[in-house]
């Protein structure tokens, strides 16, 4: 058996609309999952994540994420650009 550790490094493009996280989504979203203040940049992070390892493909079609609803009402999308994959000694 071989056991190999792989280091994979996505680059991913967010889109938000920002007039959709009000004071009112923060103050909620801060309570129920994750107090981000209203760092849109610490969302950003997170939404890549979720696209980049497939836990929601954030293509604006029927995708819901956990804490946003249906990503399409709250104008958040995202792109995969580019994706490296390397070998770790």
């Amino acid at each position: 058996m071989k056991t190999y550790t792989v280091e994979v490094i996505s680059t991913v493009e967010v889109t938000l609309d920002e007039t959709k996280f009000t004071p009112e989504f923060f103050a909620e979203f801060n309570e129920t999952i994750s107090d981000w203040n209203d760092d849109l940049e610490e969302h950003a992070k997170h939404l890549a994540w979720v696209h980049a390892t497939g836990v929601e493909a954030l293509d604006g079609y029927g995708s819901f994420v956990e804490g946003y609803g249906p990503t399409k009402d709250m104008g958040i999308s995202a792109m995969l650009l580019s994706t490296e994959v390397d070998l770790l000694p």
